[in-house]
Parts: C-alpha cells; sequence; structure tokens
C-alpha cells in the first residue's frame, strides 16, 4: 500500500519548550513546526489496556505515521484544524525489515 493510501491526512507537530516570561514566570515557547502525513482514528479503550486495576472505558484518539516522524509526549498535533496533545511516549511498531510505522495516543488540547 502507498503511504499516500495509508497516511490520508497531514498534520502539523508543535513542539514547544519551557521559557521564562518578562515577569520571571514560566511559559511556553514555540520550538518548531514539522508537517507529515498521517492517519488519526477515534478508538473506545478499557482501563485494563491502559493499567491495571478498575475497568472503564475511554474515548481517545490514536495517530499513525512513519517511522521517520520526530514525535515526543506532550508534543501538540494539529490535524485538520483540531488540536491534540501526545500522551506518553509514541511506539514503534517493528517489522523483520525495520521500523514499519509510529503509533501515538492522544488527548484533545
Amino acid at each position: 500500500m502507498a503511504i499516500e493510501q495509508m497516511f490520508s491526512r497531514w498534520a502539523t507537530r508543535r513542539r514547544y519548550t519551557a521559557a521564562k516570561n518578562v515577569a520571571g514566570g514560566r511559559t511556553r515557547e514555540l520550538a518548531g513546526t514539522v508537517r507529515f502525513r498521517c492517519r488519526l482514528e477515534q478508538r473506545t479503550v478499557t482501563n485494563a489496556e491502559i493499567s491495571a486495576g478498575a475497568v472503564s472505558e475511554s474515548t481517545g484518539w490514536v495517530l499513525f505515521c512513519g517511522p521517520a516522524v520526530d514525535l515526543a509526549a506532550d508534543d501538540e498535533v494539529v490535524v485538520d484544524d483540531v488540536a491534540y496533545l501526545v500522551a506518553g511516549a509514541p511506539h514503534v511498531v517493528d517489522t523483520p525489515r525495520g521500523p514499519h510505522h509510529i503509533e501515538a495516543r492522544l488527548t484533545r488540547s
């Protein structure tokens, strides 16, 4: 399958760094943006999939993108003018040939 079919949408990753404002308080400063192809799916997962404990359901989003995309926890990802936060470290899915794609859980920001 061609990457255009597998990842049919465009996303923008925004990475922020911590900075001090004029008053000496902490603020976030945009460090850079990257545009990449992706697929976004809404999923319902149970708490048992996330951690041990009582089973509950929550709806979230999973972002799929190519293995070369640099994603990190707490990055902001914008897809179709909607902003999401990367929740936790993205997961690289490997094959015998090497990295295949990245999966990242997202929450609405």
